[in-house]
């Protein structure tokens, strides 16, 4: 455009798609000299840098929940395995086919519980 007189400057948000019909994501610097332009073209990197700064905190905070949530669910599977373990140590103390009803129960509640934990902690990762 500067051969009809014209000083502009196109910049492409690499973020943008380009469609068939249109494009998206452009932004049209016309200045009249130099000067002008490293001034606009300075404020439009300090808008795209704010932008940035803002979608930033979305993210970090984002992942600071999936890296809470795997934390607390990596301490409660740590504690039904613990539990786990005792039940299993009382069961041993009965002979084969002696060990209490509630107590086997129990084995098999915590053991459910924890194929649960273990299942969300997986898909936590896929995260």
């Amino acid at each position: 455009m500067h051969a009809i007189g014209i000083h502009c400057a196109i910049l492409k948000d690499r973020r943008a798609h380009q469609a068939t019909d249109h494009l998206q994501g452009l932004f049209f610097l016309e200045y009249a000299n130099p000067k002008s332009m490293a001034d606009q073209l300075s404020r439009w990197i300090e808008n795209q840098v704010t932008e940035a700064k803002m979608a930033a905190p979305k993210v970090t905070n984002a992942a600071e929940l999936i890296f809470n949530e795997r934390e607390g669910l990596q301490q409660e599977l740590t504690a039904h395995q613990r539990n786990l373990n005792k039940l299993k140590e009382q069961a041993a103390l009965y002979a084969a086919g002696e060990t209490p009803l509630h107590l086997l129960n129990q084995i098999e509640a915590e053991e459910e519980t924890i194929l649960d934990l273990q299942q969300k902690l997986a898909d936590l990762s896929k995260l």
